[in-house]
């Protein structure tokens, strides 16, 4: 059974990264007790690789990457589809909280200031939705202030295949070659954010305040 974790352990969290003026990585280097991940694997794994650099960021979380100077403007209302499919929003926030994705409900602001974003749902496929973090909603967003192709300094050029790329394979391989799909559905929400930057992910709903913990789909990086 996954432990519990309050919401004043991710605050706590929060005030003593911010303390240190730096990134968790490059200063206080507190261990985030709620990730699951095996870091040990990850560095056994990425020892020869230029890529083993991520295992400090999935140790101490991974920072937005927001420039550094940046004005944000909250957003007070959540979309027409969050309300309207209501439901599909109650569902990701009970599963979520369980999860260490997402802390909340509390009555105030957990941080002073709180940058919030509104929150939407998207078709998933015929009989479902896909709750959105909308980080890119206004002229003052998290993703407008977050650079484009550069994260913590480094340049990346980084796109999705499509199918076209995967028709490419089949072709190289011929005809009889063996295909799987391996849908990681929380794969995204299970790599911790920075805590220094837990202020920047808030949210409302049904007048209470949440804030994602973990890289929730929507920010500029999160796929990367």
């Amino acid at each position: 059974e996954d432990e519990v974790f309050s919401a004043a352990y991710f605050i706590d969290l929060h005030n003593k990264v911010r303390l240190s003026g730096t990134y968790n990585f490059a200063g206080a280097r507190v261990e985030l007790a709620h990730s699951k991940i095996n870091v040990d694997l990850f560095r056994q794994k990425l020892e020869d690789y230029d890529d083993k650099v991520i295992c400090q960021f999935l140790q101490y979380g991974f920072p937005l990457g927001l420039a550094q100077e940046v004005f944000l403007e909250p957003c007070l209302k959540n979309h027409p589809s969050a309300y309207l499919y209501y439901s599909y929003i109650d569902t990701f926030l009970h599963k979520e909280v369980s999860k260490h994705g997402v802390v909340g409900p509390l009555p105030q602001p957990p941080f002073n200031p709180t940058m919030l974003s509104p929150m939407m749902t998207s078709p998933k496929n015929p009989n479902s939705r896909r709750p959105v973090f909308d980080a890119s909603w206004g002229d003052w967003s998290l993703n407008e202030n977050t650079p484009v192709k550069s994260y913590m300094g480094g340049n990346y050029d980084f796109k999705f295949p499509t199918v076209l790329d995967l028709a490419d394979l089949i072709v190289k391989e011929g005809r009889g070659c063996l295909l799987y799909k391996r849908d990681l559905s929380r794969w995204f929400l299970q790599l911790p954010v920075d805590p220094a930057d837990y202020d920047k992910l808030g949210f409302l709903w049904r007048g209470m305040y949440w804030w994602f913990v973990s890289y929730v789909w929507g920010t500029r990086h999160a796929g990367v």
